[in-house]
């Protein structure tokens, strides 16, 4: 039950933590804006349990590294990805880069070295079943953003996340992850873009 309510409680952190709202007005004294390089990440995803059923899918040398590890399902998790070559950190990185470069507004403003910056964390990352009573799993990302001010004062932050129930976000079993790992990646891009462009709406309220 744990893997359910640590989301749960992530959601209410969510709705309920400090929020600071962008203004019309300083929203229009962006002249230009960065997005800065660093993302921080936590160091391991939380995996949804199951974690047997993935090794015995069928093996192989992923299968047999994780099965002798003695870490912790969420760190064997973990160790998928990174073998895998799936970096939460750089995927939130270049997707955020890439919408801003393309956006109406941030877009004409986005350059290098902008007055204003854009900070951005992954505060969690997971991979949990869509609800109890599945074998399909979906990933879910928190991000936490920051927009400062030439000033250095903060004047818009929050913290966003998809979600396991949105079926904008691809749904895998585990058999399927260990067949073809790099699926994993597709799923949590998506789920970031869908993080992200909750990110940009809230930036953008009137």
């Amino acid at each position: 039950m744990k893997k359910f309510i640590l989301p749960a409680i992530l959601v209410l952190l969510n709705g309920c933590g400090t929020t600071i709202a962008l203004t019309p007005e300083q929203r229009t004294s962006i002249e230009s804006l960065s997005l800065e390089r660093k993302v921080d990440k936590p160091k391991t995803a939380e995996f949804g349990g199951g974690i047997k059923r993935l090794l015995s899918a069928g093996g192989g040398a992923i299968g047999s590294l994780l099965e002798s590890s003695t870490q912790t399902e969420d760190q064997r998790f973990t160790t998928l990805l990174n073998d895998s070559g799936i970096d939460i950190a750089q995927i939130v990185y270049e997707q955020f880069d890439a919408r801003l470069k393309v956006h109406p507004f941030f877009g004409p403003r986005y350059r290098d070295n902008g007055a204003h910056k854009l900070r951005i964390e992954v505060s969690y990352y997971s991979y949990l079943p869509k609800n109890m009573f599945t074998n399909y799993y979906r990933p879910i990302v928190f991000i936490n953003y920051q927009l400062i001010s030439p000033s250095s004062e903060v004047i818009a932050k929050g913290v966003t996340s998809s979600g396991a129930t949105n079926d904008r976000i691809p749904q895998q079993t585990l058999e399927q992850v260990h067949s073809d790992p790099q699926i994993l990646k597709g799923a949590f891009t998506t789920a970031v873009n869908e993080t992200i462009n909750e990110i940009l709406d809230s930036l953008m309220k009137k």
